[in-house]
């Protein structure tokens, strides 16, 4: 989630994602790129949601492994 403004329009806090490389020559140019709103305000909460949901497994799961090391000691 970002406050994005592209070409002096303001499209107030949005989820995107940024390519920061050409396909072809591999290089980072983000400058050409432009901003396509979703048809549809519930997918970028899915989306939101999907994310905050697998941070919280990889934290779960990292944890774990610390207590697991801990306890062995």
């Amino acid at each position: 989630m970002e406050k994005l403004k592209s070409s002096g329009k303001d499209y107030d806090l949005r989820p995107f994602i940024v390519q920061i490389r050409d396909l072809e020559t591999q290089l980072r140019d983000i400058a050409t790129s432009e901003y396509i709103n979703l048809p549809n305000n519930k997918l970028s909460y899915g989306a939101m949601v999907f994310v905050r949901a697998m941070i919280v497994t990889n934290v779960r799961i990292s944890l774990a492994r610390t207590a697991t090391i801990a306890a062995a000691v």
